[in-house]
């Protein structure tokens, strides 16, 4: 399982987001996850690409809550799921 984080250059990922990827790391330990971090902005075109370099279908991706700046609809993301 793969986490992606998004950021611009300039930014730290959020250790709000480190911690709790940790916390699930301990909790589920026969789960490999890998935390990703990508310069750039999270679009979806990069969902389109990560699905194809991945062999992942869209509608297997999840993603938080996208907050009230973001910049697409869900429905523009091609079938990921949304985690509430």
């Amino acid at each position: 399982m793969n986490w992606i984080y998004c950021v611009d250059e300039k930014v730290q990922p959020d250790s709000k987001f480190i911690s709790d990827f940790d916390t699930l790391d301990r909790a589920y330990p026969d789960v490999d996850m890998e935390y990703i971090t990508i310069v750039g902005q999270f679009s979806p075109e990069l969902v389109e690409d990560l699905s194809k370099s991945w062999g992942i279908p869209k509608n297997f991706m999840f993603i938080s809550s996208p907050g009230d700046k973001f910049s697409y609809r869900v429905d523009e993301l091609g079938g990921v799921r949304l985690i509430l």
